[in-house]
């Protein structure tokens, strides 16, 4: 199962030749005025991060990750109410309604699942004052390359691990795509409609040696803090209040 999903992350369309340039407006990761959101969200709840189901296991290095976010939320100026108060609260909240899946179908009922969240945030909202919930999804994507050098998500990162003659001579103009994992920062109001999204790529998913692509090893990914950084500061990057960095761009998955 690990294999195939890895086989399937790493997946890549190899292209030659050159391409047409092409412009693209920048990205406004805010989906409501700017100065209203500023004047009106202060303390922002953590909900505990979503990641791909190989990556589930990882929970230190997925708990890690949450405190990047929540140290880059605080130093921007927000008061920031950590994970574990948000699951502890929907945990309750799911066991007093019964949980949310059908137990004769294995299903998730919508609606109580929707009640479940509504209970949560009301519950936040009086507990702590929150007003807004961040969520933090980790993304498989399609990052564009071009002589191994990849982009996306206003990430780089070269995944060419060749070294010596091969490389110096290898002067093609080879471009596709490869797989890479994001991080999605989606923050809601308490009502769950859309205030701010924006995506900061995190690594690649393969690696091109002498025997062309190969995926990396699920116990590699999300341990470089550097990368993780760059991720988070790319995504939140933009509620910082400086203009020289509200421009970021966010990638297309």
């Amino acid at each position: 199962m690990r294999n195939k999903f890895l086989m399937f992350m790493v997946a890549v369309a190899v292209l030659t030749g050159t391409g047409c340039a092409t412009t693209t407006s920048a990205y406004n990761p805010f989906k409501v005025d700017q100065e209203k959101f500023f004047s009106t969200i202060e303390t922002i709840a953590l909900a505990p991060a979503s990641v791909p189901v190989e990556l589930a296991a990882s929970e230190q290095r997925i708990s890690q990750f949450e405190s990047l976010v929540e140290n880059k939320l605080r130093e921007i100026g927000f008061t920031v109410v950590r994970s574990h108060e948000y699951r502890d609260i929907w945990k309750r909240e799911n066991q007093l309604i019964g949980g949310c899946f059908d137990s004769a179908t294995g299903r998730m009922d919508e609606t109580k699942f929707r009640t479940v969240q509504e209970r949560t945030c009301q519950e936040l909202k009086k507990q702590f004052n929150v007003d807004a919930i961040l969520l933090i999804d980790i993304l498989v994507v399609k990052a564009n390359f071009r002589q191994f050098e990849a982009e996306w998500d206003g990430a780089e990162e070269s995944f060419d691990v060749r070294h010596g003659v091969l490389k110096f001579l290898d002067t093609s103009t080879t471009k596709g795509t490869v797989g890479a994992l994001s991080m999605r920062a989606t923050i809601n109001d308490m009502d769950g409609i859309a205030l701010y999204v924006n995506q900061g790529g995190i690594q690649v998913l393969s690696k091109y040696g002498s025997g062309g692509f190969t995926p990396v090893p699920v116990n590699a990914l999300l341990t470089s803090e550097e990368r993780n950084v760059g991720a988070v500061n790319i995504a939140l990057g933009p509620l910082v209040r400086n203009p020289s960095v509200e421009g970021s761009q966010k990638g297309e998955e």
